[in-house]
């Protein structure tokens, strides 16, 4: 897995007037009932702690599942589906004399992710995604489902709106298919909040092969 660094002014100010406060009650009650600081993720040069380290999913190819799976998927509830298209097509299509078959795939129990910090300061972000068309060649059906963490109930982020998905690139009749998928996360120590903006955009295509072409903050 790799783990990259992305450095916001703001958010590296908010952590460091937090920390001082936090710090600051703790000398003037000498520490008795005081919150303690979260853990930092990162600490710059100049001494100040930065929340924002990203972790990254590598590319991954898909699970290929049947149209019952994609059903039994879509039945748990959340998805939508791009529209357009549908998912009753021929098993197959003629291309250069051969039937390219109709194929669905899932991404299951590895959804396609972006984590930024950890505990007690992680967010995540997730999508969930199911896709149709034809092998190799062009998508016919395709539906997201959005998801958010935090890392447990101990966390001091948590999600709120706005949350949103949708399609920058590609989609039914193309190869491939990139998702934008967000959320916002509010995250606080004693008195003073500060919030994060977090987005990923993942490109599947009917291959079944699945990337990250974006993420951070917005």
């Amino acid at each position: 897995m790799e783990t990259r660094t992305r450095w916001r002014r703001w958010s590296r100010c908010g952590a460091v007037v937090a920390l001082g406060l936090v710090a600051l009650v703790m000398s003037g009650s000498g520490g008795a009932g005081a919150a303690p600081a979260p853990m930092c993720v990162v600490i710059e040069d100049d001494g100040s702690c930065d929340f924002t380290t990203v972790t990254l999913d590598p590319p991954r190819y898909a699970q290929q599942v049947s149209r019952a799976t994609v059903d039994a998927e879509l039945g748990g509830g959340g998805y939508s589906a791009e529209g357009g298209w549908s998912m009753i097509d021929p098993p197959c299509r003629m291309r250069d004399g051969q039937c390219v078959p109709n194929v669905c795939f899932r991404t299951g129990t590895s959804p396609l992710k972006t984590r930024w910090g950890y505990f007690p300061t992680a967010q995540v972000v997730y999508e969930d995604r199911v896709w149709c068309g034809y092998l190799n060649w062009y998508q016919t059906y395709r539906a997201s489902r959005l998801r958010t963490g935090t890392g447990g109930s101990g966390s001091i982020c948590h999600a709120d709106t706005p949350k949103y998905k949708y399609r920058t690139a590609g989609g039914n009749g193309t190869f491939s298919t990139a998702v934008h998928t967000g959320s916002h996360f509010s995250c606080s120590v004693p008195w003073v909040p500060f919030g994060f903006q977090d987005y990923q955009v993942w490109d599947c295509d009917m291959a079944g092969y699945c990337h990250e072409t974006a993420w951070g903050h917005e």
